[in-house]
């Protein structure tokens, strides 16, 4: 081998990987931070105001408004509180909002919030919010109405400054409740909007100001301009009447329109006004959000792009535009926004940031990188704009991101206390609070300590921990009072509230199980006459159980008495006969011994005796109880006759409902939450056991209230189980054990222990006459023993039918009772399902909302949500089927059209086309091609691959090329997907034609191919099994099939099929956040294939990636590749080529432009040249490509042309290619 070749290639390869992987060294954040300094920092401590506490609305401890905050990018933190119902609260509450805070000084301070203004006292005035009950530290009780406190600005359409009232506070903690418990006035709904409150200091009289303030904040607080009530909309409309040429009253009146949700006539208003002032941003601002809240998403955001063409100079707009485009589903129209903010606000942080988010919003993950890594330039090492940074990442729901910023940040500026406050913070948002023991040991191991040092990080603790003392007295409260539901769900939302989302769930579940159980008790008092059936039933089938061997024992105890009795009177009769003699003979009589055997007959007379009696009342005893049996029976035909017409309206009911009772679901519901360690979810599932008629299951699940007595019903199942398993003594020891409890369960059961005691198998002590012929008596009894023994099997049957019977009926009104039971739940488990979609827990999250819509399957929000999940679980068919149906009831509701044609986009239909030339030293070929990809499912699709390929080859050197061949290649495949998991089988055949030479074809063996039609025909079958997985930076896949070598496809050579083996590796190293690195890929692939006539070849390839941009705009990028191959084979044919020894080594360096129309067209350009070395069979030497493609893209349309061409050594071989193809998607789409 030329010893040249390795050193070359050696060297190649090394100088482009060295190229890849060189970097500078950096430092990098610890896995907490980096403050194992051995010399302590004196801190810098956050700026405060501590004149003034500001609260937001979303960090209540516990409210019922709703389930999260309400996005509204006009208020502080971006989100509110919002209460809108029409329904009570439950039974025993209001609606409210709990909070927690802390004062640093005493002293009497204003109290101010931001929302809507309460409701008036006076009925007579227009009431559009409730008013409310203001409760501090529990003893401070105030009745909130309009007339009672001073409005100063509206900063947000239905959102005003309020002032209250002034407030006494000692420093330290205190607890504040804002409680709903009336209606406004206009329309009988609950309605109050709370975006935040704060309390503001005052000294003698006068209000303290001073920085820090929040960003919003009013602007005068002593602004009275606004300070009346809101005017009726008659007296609007006359005031417009009056003054038509008066914006401010059009304005005045859709504002109001906005608060009572009447968004068409809110918008009809400002349009007038818009007339009047048509070049006011205020007015379009309030027609975009408007349209927005309306629903009608492509107007808002149409609104908002014009109102940019007139300010754009507003930075707060370009961001509020892109996060509500992103907000709802608009991500390309956001992703504009962000990008021409960034043309009139270049570098600025908020746009940039948030385009990223908008792009991992769309799971444009390449793009999200490419602008985050952007980001990371931008704010380098300053702390202000870190922190900016870490604020933008959790707010828009990534504390992930944000803690990894937070990092960074304390990584190079240890010294900055906040930095710490912050990230403990952003560990609770993300649920990571095992890690804050451990944060707060680093701020007392770097800081220096001094008394404000101590005193700052005390409040922060107290603050943290006054939520914490909530949560706890809530605990205790339920612990007192665990079946308070009411108290339950508090409990629950001040979880997921204060980011304790599993156990919140966890709660839900617990409530979700409580309904059950009463559902279950519910169920059992109904259908008591058939549980006390069903208890003699089984008393009565285990007594029948035990009837053979109380028989044989029987007949044994009989015959042995019988016997022992005989054998007495036998034994008396030789002792009197031996006395006679002795009488006779004038002796003295054996009178004792005679005596003896008298008694002796009499004691095995009287025992024969009493046991005949006592079999005799046996069997007569046994005759009642049959006949009891039959009563029974006839008595349970007359129940469930009663029963019928019930069960008729129930199926009824049911052909009109989508319900099922979905078992499945609700036994690993019930399962989970009894793992952790819940007994009535074990009394739930043992009843359930118990009413189909799986009693070891039963006794599995009840067996918990042997020791745990606490749940009613619990004992009187478990001994109703033992007693169903004819395990007496175990069910007499619960009985005497829990008496009174099993007794409370049902009214019936010291009538059925009475029944137990009398089919007892056990023989009375009775006295009895001996009869004159005891023989014949114990005949009788063995006759009565066989008839019994024969009607056993019958009986036993009947009992199996009844107790199968009372089985079918208790789970028909089991299943009708969990009718009700979802009736009564849906709700909470929409809510369930919310909660599980916010933990990504997808599976679950479907299971709830598909429990909703049996029971409420007009319910839009539960079908839309479903939707949702099922996009994100990956399950995009029924995803797209919900998105239909929504639509069909409202086009708008939502963003559903946007969202059904991006997945009818993505998922598209496809039809592609491709042509090509190719020529070398030896063929010229032109193959044209057809592929068809139809969608069906999330999991299975088809796919139909056509390809005509006409082939000339060198006949003569002066006749440059002559026809010789062509083939037609036709393949159809079922592509699967499973998970991450990709399979795709797929099954065809070759059809060749012999287009120059016509004659007898004589190298065509007949088994060479499966079918020859004619002498210029063949077919060929072909099969290919393919599988791909991803997950994270991996990518495998591999294959096999069997096909043809096409260069055999062609007269005057013998067609060979192969079949073959392939597999591959790619690493994405983009995890590794370090430059270079992250930009760079590895894959290693490889081949075998074994050919018909004994040839095999085979074969590694290796390749290392290297892209990084260079331009945003128009975006320019570079590439550097380096690769290395090695091929073999064993053995080689004259009628197609294989590797023999062949080694390559080289290095690519690449090039891209690309121009994008904000996702509507794109162009790009892409050079690539190779260069390298390569070794085989025929020679050494250099190999040179170079490739230029032009591509042209849109959303439902790609094509592409390119050329390429390459040489080896000097021009032993060389080829050109040229090739065409198009893709174009076939989405059936939705219009508004």
């Amino acid at each position: 081998m030329n010893g040249r070749f390795y050193a070359l290639s050696l060297m190649l390869f090394l100088i482009v990987s060295a190229g890849l992987f060189s970097q500078e060294k950096t430092s990098s954040a610890p896995e907490e931070t980096s403050n194992s300094q051995a010399k302590k920092v004196e801190a810098i401590l956050p700026r405060t105001n501590p004149d003034l506490i500001f609260v937001e609305g979303e960090d209540a401890v516990s409210t019922n408004f709703n389930r999260e905050p309400i996005l509204n990018y006009s208020c502080s933190g971006f989100r509110t509180l919002q209460l809108q119902q029409t329904i009570d609260a439950p039974e025993g509450s209001s609606y409210f909002a709990d909070f927690v805070f802390y004062a640093e000084k005493d002293g009497t301070y204003e109290l101010w919030y931001g929302g809507t203004p309460p409701g008036n006292r006076n009925e007579l005035l227009p009431s559009y919010a409730s008013p409310f009950t203001l409760k501090l530290d529990e003893f401070d009780v105030t009745d909130v109405y309009r007339e009672d406190m001073h409005v100063a600005e509206n900063y947000a359409p239905a959102y005003y400054w309020n002032y209250v009232k002034d407030v006494n506070l000692s420093a330290g903690e205190h607890r504040l409740s804002f409680e709903i418990p009336l209606r406004r006035g206009y329309d009988n709904k609950y309605v109050f909007y709370l975006d935040n409150f704060f309390l503001v200091r005052k000294e003698n009289g006068k209000r303290i100001l001073h920085d820090p303030l929040p960003s919003v904040f009013p602007k005068d607080p002593d602004n009275r301009s606004m300070d009346k009530p809101l005017a009726s909309i008659d007296e609007y409309q006359i005031l417009i009447r009056d003054n038509p040429e008066e914006s401010g009253n059009y304005i005045e009146l859709a504002l109001v329109y906005s608060l009572v949700g009447d968004y068409l006539n809110a918008l009809k208003n400002l349009k007038k006004a818009l007339l009047l002032e048509p070049d006011d941003p205020d007015i379009k601002l309030l027609i975009a959000k408007n349209l927005i809240w309306k629903g009608s998403f492509y107007d808002g955001i149409a609104e908002y792009q014009d109102l940019l063409l007139i300010v754009p100079e507003k930075l707060d707009y370009w961001i509020e535009a892109g996060k509500i485009a992103a907000w709802v589903g608009q991500y390309e129209d956001s992703e504009d926004f962000f990008k021409k903010g960034l043309e009139q606000f270049p570098g600025n942080l908020n746009l940039l940031a948030n385009l990223g988010i908008t792009y991992l919003w769309a799971s444009d993950t390449v793009n999200a990188e490419r602008v985050f890594k952007q980001v990371d330039t931008l704010v380098g090492e300053d702390i202000d704009t870190l922190m900016e940074l870490a604020g933008i990442f959790l707010v828009n729901g990534y504390p992930d991101k944000a803690i990894d910023t937070y990092k960074k940040a304390m990584a190079k500026h240890p010294e900055y206390l906040e930095l710490y406050f912050d990230l403990e913070n952003a560990y609770r948002q993300a649920g990571e609070r095992d890690k804050i023991p451990a944060l707060r040991k680093q701020i007392d191991s770097i800081f220096i300590k001094t008394p404000e040092l101590e005193r700052r990080v005390k409040i922060f603790y107290n603050k943290q921990s006054m939520k914490e003392e909530v949560l706890v007295q809530y605990k205790e409260d339920l612990k007192n009072d665990p079946d308070n539901l009411v108290l339950r769900k508090s409990l629950a939302e001040m979880y997921f509230w204060n980011g304790y989302k599993q156990e919140a769930v966890d709660e839900y579940l617990n409530i979700l199980t409580n309904y059950t159980y009463r559902s279950l008790r519910d169920t059992e008092k109904e259908v008591e006459p058939f549980l006390e059936l069903l208890d003699k039933s089984y008393v009565f089938y285990n007594f029948l159980k035990k009837l053979p061997g109380y028989l044989n024992s029987s007949r044994k105890e009989l015959s042995a008495a019988m016997a022992e009795y005989n054998n007495a009177v036998k034994k008396l009769e030789t002792v009197k006969d031996k006395n006679e003699k002795i009488r006779a003979k004038g002796g003295e009589i054996l009178q004792e011994e005679e005596d003896s055997s008298t008694a002796e007959v009499q004691e095995k007379g009287d025992k024969l005796a009493s046991l005949l009696s006592a079999k005799r009342v046996f069997v007569d005893k046994y005759g009642s109880i049959v006949s009891q049996f039959h009563d029974d029976k006839d008595y349970l035909v007359r129940l469930l006759e009663d029963e019928k017409a019930g069960k008729a309206a129930f199926e009824k009911l049911m052909k009109g409902s989508d319900w099922q009772w979905d078992r499945e679901a609700m036994i690993k519901e019930l399962t989970d939450v009894k793992s952790r360690g819940l007994s009535l979810a074990g009394y739930d599932l043992g009843v359930i056991n118990q009413f189909e008629g799986t009693l070891s299951s039963a006794e599995d699940n009840l067996e918990i209230f042997s020791v745990d007595t606490n749940v009613k019903g619990g004992t009187y199942s478990l001994f109703q189980t033992k007693l169903w398993m004819g395990k007496d003594e175990e069910s007499r020891k619960i009985y005497a054990d829990n008496q009174e409890a099993v007794e409370a369960a049902a009214g019936y059961i010291p009538d059925l222990i009475e029944y137990i005691d009398f089919l007892s198998v056990q023989d009375e002590e009775l006295f009895g006459f001996m009869p004159d012929d005891p023989n014949y008596e114990i005949k009788d009894l063995n006759k009565e023993y066989s008839r019994i023994g024969k009607e056993l099997q019958n009986l036993s049957t009947d009992a199996r039918e009844v107790m199968s019977s009372i089985h079918s009926f208790l789970k028909d009104r089991m299943i009708r009772g969990f009718y009700t039971l979802a009736e009564n739940t849906y709700l909470l488990r929409n809510e369930l399902g919310d909660f599980y979609q916010n933990q990504k827990q997808y599976p679950r999250a479907i299971d709830q909302y598909k429990q909703v819509l049996a029971i409420e399957p007009w319910d839009i929000s539960a079908k839309y949500k479903l939707g949702q999940v099922y996009q994100r679980n990956g399950d995009w068919a029924k995803a797209q089927q919900l998105y239909q149906e929504v639509y069909d009831e409202d086009p708008v509701y939502g963003n559903v059209t946007a969202f059904y044609n991006q997945l009818a986009r993505e998922h598209a239909d496809h039809l592609a086309f491709t042509g090509s030339a190719f020529a070398d030293s030896s063929i010229l070929s032109t193959v044209a091609g057809i592929k068809y990809l139809e969608n069906f499912s999330g999991s299975v699709s088809f796919m139909l691959n056509y390809q005509s390929s006409y082939n000339l080859f060198p006949t003569d050197p002066a006749e440059l090329y002559a026809p010789t061949s062509s083939y037609q290649k036709l393949s159809a495949g079922f592509p699967l997907k499973i998970n991450t998991v990709q399979i795709i089988p797929s099954a065809g055949f070759y059809l060749m034609s012999d287009l120059v030479d016509q004659q007898s074809r004589t190298d065509f063996a007949a088994d060479s191919y499966p079918l020859t039609l004619g002498k210029t025909f063949g077919l060929y079958p072909l099969v290919k099994v393919s599988t791909e997985f991803a997950a994270g930076p991996l990518y495998v896949s591999g294959g096999y099939g069997y096909t043809w070598l096409e260069e055999t496809l062609r007269t005057g050579r013998s067609q060979t099929s192969y079949q073959e083996g392939t597999g591959s590796l790619q690493v994405d190293f983009g995890f590794v956040k370090k430059p270079v690195i992250q930009n760079t890929s590895a894959m290693v692939s490889g081949y075998a294939r074994f050919f018909s006539d004994s040839v095999s070849s085979y074969g590694i390839f290796t390749e290392l990636n290297n892209s990084f941009g260079i331009v945003d705009k128009p975006e320019v990028q570079l590439g550097i590749t380096g690769s290395f191959s090695w091929e073999d084979s064993k053995g080689t044919s004259p009628d197609y080529w294989v590797p023999v020894g062949s080694l390559k080594g080289g290095g690519a360096l690449s090039a891209s432009i690309a121009v994008d129309n904000a996702g509507e067209r794109a162009l790009s350009d892409d050079i690539r040249f190779y260069g390298g070395y390569y070794s085989d069979d025929t020679g050494s030497g250099g190999e040179f490509a170079l490739s230029n493609t032009f591509s042209y893209s849109n959303r439902d349309f790609n094509g592409y042309l390119q050329l390429s061409g390459s040489v080896k050594g000097q021009f032993d071989y060389w080829s050109f290619t040229i090739e065409l193809g198009t893709d174009a998607g076939l989405p059936s789409l939705l219009s508004l």
